[in-house]
Order: C-alpha cells, then structure tokens, then sequence
C-alpha cells in the first residue's frame, strides 16, 4: 500500500496544487518554467495528474503538449511525502497519459537537487551531459511593446555596444558608472550605490553622441527612444510636449530616452525669458 492515489488533474483541484507547489521546493534556484505557465497549462487542459491520500492533494505533475514533444512543467509533493516513491507515480502516471496521447519525447528541466530529481532518474530519464542552458529575459512586456510603438520608441539589435570603436576610456566610466548599478540594482543598493538618472553627453556634431546613446540601450538590453525638441515645440508647445511625453514615458519599466541638441530646451536660465525658464524647469 502507497498510501495515495494518482488521478487526473481537474479544475477543483487548481487552489490545491498551488498550496503543494509552494511548499515544494527544495533549492534557491528558481525553476525554468515560472508557476504562470503551469497554471495556463492547466486551464487549457494539458495532461496532469494528482497523488490524493484521505482526499487531500499531496502531489502533481504538470505538462505542456507541443506537438509530439512535451514538458514536465511541474513535478510537486508536500514535504511529508517526499522519498516515498511518490515522484515515481507521478512521473509514470504522467508519461502514460502523454505518450498515450501520441508524445514520443518527454522533457524535463529541473534546478540540481530540486524535487522531483530522483523520481526522474529513477523513471528511466536520462540527463543530457555536455549541455548548457541558456537564458535571456526580456525587458520589455507584452503590454508595453504597444506603448514603445506609439512612442516611436524601438528595440536596439544586440551587440552595438561591442561595435562603438575608439573612446575607450568614455566606454569604460559609462560601464563602470552607468551601466552596472542599473543592469544589477540589487547589487548597487548593497554598495550604496545611487542609481543614476541622467548623462550629458557633449561635443561637436558628429562625434557620435546618437550612435553612443543607442550603443548604451543596447548594452543595457533597454528600449531607446529620441525625443526631438523642434517637433515637440510644434506639436504642443516645448514646456507642455515634455510634460506629456514624460507621463507617458513614466509608464514603461525601462527605457533610454535620448534628447539631441538638448540646448534648445536647457539653455542658460540667466537672463531668459519666464517662458524659457518654465521650459528648463519642466525639463528638470
């Protein structure tokens, strides 16, 4: 006797495999798969199973179907059942209903001494040496990339950074100044480290300030967006345009907003009319 029961997944048990989940990890390592796509993988009724004992959940494994491959989203037990064999009968209980359902390969990527490791191995999983994963996080959401649009923002290609030849030394203070505490706030708030808010960049035209200022979001895998005095000037006067594209700005969760010929709109403050300094002071 187990002590359990392995049954399919269905929609009243949603709250109870959250609850097993959460008590489930055994390692800092956060999983690949985040709980979001366990969750949709369930609503949209991808194979699953649960181990039961007295009618309470104690286990789940989750999947997602894509073609004739699938992933093992979620392997879960409640710590008091951990190193029964109960992994083992989700896993089994799992792979029957997928490879029933015309799966030929299983996958399943777990962080080293996760839950759920050992039940795999001894399912006759076999791991892949030789192999490196790799991870890139978009910075951007859904939801913004609507916003970049309408701001004429865009997504600079990779490796500009790399690309900017010459002025090392500039390359090297923007690195060490700008780019480290905002690429790892965490680590700058440990240092104490004030993250910055804004770079001048000067000199003739044609010394490649744009082309620095997009190497940069680059760097920093962030939007660039440009925003162009003259135009705002004409669209709704200087002071109001910067007052409305900032709140719309100040809705994304990064972004690198470069303003050429700054000049026109932070000019020198002395001597300047009322409608001049409103416009430096909007600005700042």
């Amino acid at each position: 006797m187990t002590g359990w029961r392995v049954r399919d997944y269905t929609q009243d048990d949603l709250e109870s495999v959250l609850r097993v989940d959460a008590e489930s990890g055994t390692t800092e390592e956060p999983p690949l798969f985040p709980l979001s796509d366990a969750v949709a993988a369930l609503q949209a009724l991808h194979p699953a199973v649960v181990a039961t004992a007295d009618d309470v959940v104690v286990g789940a494994a989750v999947s997602r179907v894509d073609g004739d491959r699938a992933w093992i989203l979620r392997i879960s037990m409640a710590p008091a059942w951990r190193h029964k064999g109960l992994g083992s009968d989700l896993i089994t209980a799992l792979e029957h209903r997928l490879f029933a359902g015309g799966v030929r390969t299983v996958h399943a990527v777990l962080p080293d001494g996760e839950t759920g490791a050992a039940a795999l191995y001894n399912c006759g999983f076999g791991a892949r040496p030789g192999l490196v994963f790799f991870e890139k996080r978009g910075r951007v959401t859904p939801q913004a990339v609507g916003m970049l649009a309408s701001l004429g923002a865009e997504l600079p290609p990779g490796g500009l950074w790399q690309k900017v030849a010459g002025m090392q030394r500039e390359k090297e203070l923007i690195e060490r100044r700008l780019v480290l505490p905002l690429a790892h706030p965490e680590m700058a708030a440990q240092h104490g480290v004030e993250l910055p808010r804004a770079v001048m960049l000067f000199g003739p035209p044609g010394t490649g300030k744009s082309t620095f200022a997009h190497a940069i979001a680059s760097r920093l895998q962030w939007p660039f967006l440009e925003l162009f005095p003259a135009r705002l000037a004409a669209e709704y006067g200087l002071a109001t345009g910067l007052n409305r594209r900032f709140d719309e700005i100040a809705g994304l969760d990064h972004v690198l907003v470069f303003i050429d010929e700054v000049e026109e709109i932070a000019g020198t403050r002395s001597g300047a009319d009322a409608t001049a300094v409103g416009v430096v002071n909007e600005l700042l």
